[in-house]
């Protein structure tokens, strides 16, 4: 049996006691007091004026740079924007979790009554689409049930697991993100809010499956773009550095002695050589 462990926390900028707009007071941890693998930001009343929070948006980018998964919850997602974090949607693949539209009826169904809870962007639908990434579906209906009994009525019934084929293409759709993106300043806590998981899950799956790290995959991306562009322009060695994501000219100068033992220069002299002398042998 799989004995994983949730500990869930309230986090709040200055921690204490908060106020929920039921006036429920809970009590907080300061927000960044220490690491966390997901980290939902909740939506509510007060969400307009937190988007001017400024030290509220640095803590949600901090909890991104360190490498969480950020989630927002409903209109939580607009202080993620606010921060400039990339938005990260849980619930996407697993769309058929929930009968889309449908609603039981019957006044004695008081769960009936909060649309919000079923809401695909809403918390209870992000949380389990977590446990149902890390323990499978059928966990996820089981805690469903507890939380809000008789659920099982908006649920569709669970097709089970992801095989390790989808791991395989998700893990093969970062790798194309990272192509895609590679020419501006992403980081591996980008990639796995990309891929929809903590740093350290990204980490293992994308070794197994791309056969190197993350980081090893997103400066190989950034080589082979900067090599394309020594040969297609004339841009100087600094600015074809700076198109592919690299610091510096001399970032771009050490990869290349380190890996072809040649000088950025030196290549793209000869493979424009090459090239000439290819046209020049085509009848």
């Amino acid at each position: 049996m799989n004995e994983r462990r949730y500990l869930v926390r309230v986090l709040s900028v200055s921690g204490g006691l908060v106020r929920g707009t039921a006036r429920m007071k809970v009590w907080s941890e300061v927000l960044g007091s220490s690491p966390v693998d997901i980290a939902f930001v909740a939506g509510g009343d007060g969400v307009s004026a937190a988007t001017c929070d400024a030290r509220l948006l640095g803590s949600i980018r901090e909890a991104h740079r360190k490498g969480s998964l950020v989630i927002g919850v409903a209109d939580g997602r607009s202080l993620i924007e606010a921060a400039g974090v990339p938005p990260a949607d849980v619930t996407g693949g697993l769309s058929s979790l929930f009968r889309q539209g449908h609603r039981a009826t019957g006044h004695t169904d008081v769960a009936a009554q909060l649309h919000d809870i079923y809401d695909p962007g809403g918390a209870l639908f992000s949380a389990l689409s977590i446990v149902s990434r890390d323990l499978g579906m059928p966990r996820a209906q089981e805690v469903g049930e507890r939380v809000i009994p008789d659920s099982s009525r908006r649920l569709f019934a669970f097709p089970g697991e992801p095989s390790e084929d989808m791991r395989r293409d998700k893990m093969r759709e970062a790798a194309e993100w990272i192509e895609q993106n590679c020419s501006r300043p992403i980081t591996v806590a980008d990639i796995s809010q990309f891929a929809l998981m903590s740093k350290r899950t990204l980490l293992r799956h994308f070794t197994q499956v791309i056969g190197m790290t993350p980081s090893d995959y997103l400066l190989k991306a950034r080589f082979e773009l900067a090599c394309r562009l020594l040969i297609s322009t004339a841009l100087p060695i600094d600015k074809v550095a700076r198109r592919c994501g690299f610091s510096s000219g001399m970032a771009l100068a050490k990869l290349f002695r380190r890996r072809l033992s040649v000088s950025a220069s030196e290549y793209r002299a000869a493979a424009r050589s090459q090239q000439d002398t290819a046209a020049q042998d085509k009848p």
